[in-house]
């Protein structure tokens, strides 16, 4: 091993592994910083599961949006003397193999004896059960976001979270946090 690769952790990992390291540093660290200050702040809380649903509702949005931007970028960048991926992908002529969907794969997966972990929502909603408040609870939170926010969207939300503006996040999971709790006491208190 050169001296330069044991000074360097990075240069002795791969392209791949370096991404993910990078990835990390500049999107997920941010997320995770922002939630974890609202909870030395005592605004939310990761035991309660309500809370963490709330937190899930968010998250789960920002990561796909992350992921289909990594993707993106990965597909994009250029192999020297290959071209990118995309450009490798686009000149194949090979025959197109039609792909099972998600849900075609899964049940092929079973059949063969696999076992996969269903997709599931973390934490508690206060709402199971009563579609019309989870719905109600979807508009309100959209609309109120919008309010505080005029360009509020799931990029936006990424983009301030990742440039260390945390505001956007932070209000949306404790929006969505009270606007799960007034609608369900309204329910509980229900005639």
């Amino acid at each position: 091993m050169t001296l330069e690769k044991q000074n360097n952790p990075l240069k002795s990992n791969n392209k791949v592994e370096r991404w993910w390291l990078e990835l990390n540093n500049r999107v997920n660290y941010p997320i995770k910083h922002c939630l974890v200050d609202l909870e030395i702040r005592e605004l939310a809380d990761r035991t309660i599961p309500h809370h963490l649903l709330s937190i899930g509702y968010l998250i789960r949005q920002i990561a796909a949006y992350d992921s289909s931007l990594a993707v993106g970028a990965w597909n994009a960048h250029i192999i020297s003397g290959h071209g990118s991926p995309s450009s490798h992908i686009a000149s194949n002529r090979a025959v197109p193999i039609e792909t099972p969907s998600a849900t075609q794969a899964a049940q092929m997966y079973w059949n063969a004896g696999g076992r996969l972990t269903e997709e599931h929502d973390v934490g508690v909603d206060l709402l199971q059960g009563a579609r019309h408040l989870a719905r109600q609870r979807h508009e309100n939170f959209w609309t109120q976001m919008i309010h505080y926010f005029p360009d509020f969207n799931i990029p936006y939300l990424f983009s301030c979270t990742v440039n260390h503006n945390y505001l956007p996040l932070q209000r949306s999971v404790l929006l969505h946090i009270y606007i799960s709790e007034q609608l369900c006491n309204r329910f509980v208190n229900a005639p």
